[in-house]
């Protein structure tokens, strides 16, 4: 596959790290910092999840795909994206030739630890039984996210350390 950007994209499970680690990464490598989920609650005018109550999934997957091409038709940023954005295979071919994509892999144990106080904000987790839902969906999504090129274990390290580990795959 023929790269034709030079963006950085993270890709992994909700409470992977995306945001913190592409912002703190961005700063260090003086690179535009691109959240898609943020741009997508700038342009709904409302949060994700009310987003998802009102409009459904499949609506707001259609929206991430806009945003995503439009985003990566650019060049010299760091890209994160939501969750469920590198399942859709069309994304997946946007993001796999528009840089190095990077997954950012955690466990169910990291999840539950980082989103225990705003699971509210994550509409897919609005489940009777949130730990058994992680499961479902880490199991369902691993396929696609191993079609990144650089998978990051991102469960225990810092922030520090985990942008070092992809600054360390790349030519900058």
């Amino acid at each position: 596959m023929n790269i034709t950007k030079n963006n950085i994209i993270l890709v992994g499970f909700m409470a992977s790290g995306k945001t913190t680690i592409g912002n703190h990464l961005a700063k260090l490598i003086n690179r535009t910092f691109v959240d898609t989920d943020y741009l997508l609650v700038q342009n709904f005018g409302i949060s994700i999840a009310q987003y998802f109550e009102t409009h459904g999934e499949k609506l707001f997957r259609e929206h991430e795909q806009a945003v995503i091409q439009s985003t990566c038709n650019r060049s010299n940023q760091v890209i994160c994206t939501g969750g469920g954005a590198f399942i859709n295979p069309e994304n997946q071919r946007i993001m796999l030739s528009s840089g190095k994509v990077f997954w950012l892999d955690v466990n169910r144990d990291t999840v539950l630890k980082r989103i225990n106080h705003n699971q509210i904000d994550r509409p897919l987790l609005a489940h009777p039984n949130p730990t058994q839902q992680i499961d479902k969906l880490l199991s369902e999504r691993k396929p696609s996210y191993e079609k990144a090129h650089i998978r990051i274990d991102a469960n225990s390290k810092t922030v520090e350390e985990l942008s070092n580990q992809i600054l360390s795959h790349l030519k900058i």
